[in-house]
């Protein structure tokens, strides 16, 4: 089944049967056609939906990796990849979903933020202790 055709159905999909927001559809389609483009530049001989496999869709995330994507980019786009090959394998178009094995990248994890120590004293120094309920609230 050709790729692009492929992709329209899906998008069609995700607006009309699914009912995704316009944003939802319109980040899939980037993240699609940005796929479609990689993978005419690094496997022209690629020319069917069923040719894709797993290892022709890792290279593209570490491709998207060394351009400077975030992670949370990356996550979309995998996302987006993965809802893509389900919709193709539920529709028969392939018979094995390709990105089912794809790991998707783990969220940056921000520390939290802290008090320092002479911070804590002068919080603590607002307090009237005199009172035990303003003690206590």
């Amino acid at each position: 089944m050709d790729i692009e055709n492929t992709i329209k159905l899906f998008l069609e999909y995700c607006e009309l049967e699914k009912d995704y927001s316009a944003h939802t559809v319109l980040s899939y389609s980037h993240s699609l056609t940005q796929f479609l483009k990689y993978l005419k530049s690094e496997s022209p001989e690629i020319q069917d939906l069923s040719e894709i496999t797993t290892n022709d869709i890792r290279p593209f995330l570490g491709w998207l990796h060394e351009k400077g994507d975030e992670k949370s980019t990356i996550k979309q786009k995998v996302s987006a990849l993965k809802s893509f090959f389900k919709f193709c394998q539920k529709k028969g178009y392939i018979t094995q979903n390709p990105a089912a094995l794809v790991a998707t990248p783990k969220s940056s994890k921000k520390l939290p933020s802290f008090l320092l120590e002479k911070e804590v004293e002068e919080l603590c120094k607002q307090f009237d202790t005199k009172d035990p309920k303003k003690a206590r609230d």
